[in-house]
């Protein structure tokens, strides 16, 4: 009976530290794809801004650049879902 319970809490142990490492890689995988997401995003909005001001639409960029990363990074994210 004691031996049963003993091989049942190591087993659970077992499974706690498989399912545990399982997620930190999941969130490291996760941290990557946001990293290479926030730099397309970054990208995009320098060409926007870019293009903005060649067409003269855009007197101050620096206040703006906020807005349209923000813009932009949410139309990335519901083209990545």
């Amino acid at each position: 009976m004691v031996d049963t319970l003993v091989e049942n809490a190591s087993f659970q142990h077992a499974h706690q530290m498989k399912s545990q490492t399982r997620v930190k890689t999941i969130n490291k995988k996760q941290i990557h794809k946001n990293r290479q997401f926030r730099k397309l995003a970054l990208l995009k909005v320098e060409q926007i801004l870019h293009w903005k001001m060649a067409n003269n639409e855009i007197k101050q960029p620096a206040k703006q650049a906020k807005f349209y990363f923000h813009t932009t990074a949410i139309r990335y994210e519901l083209l990545t879902i």
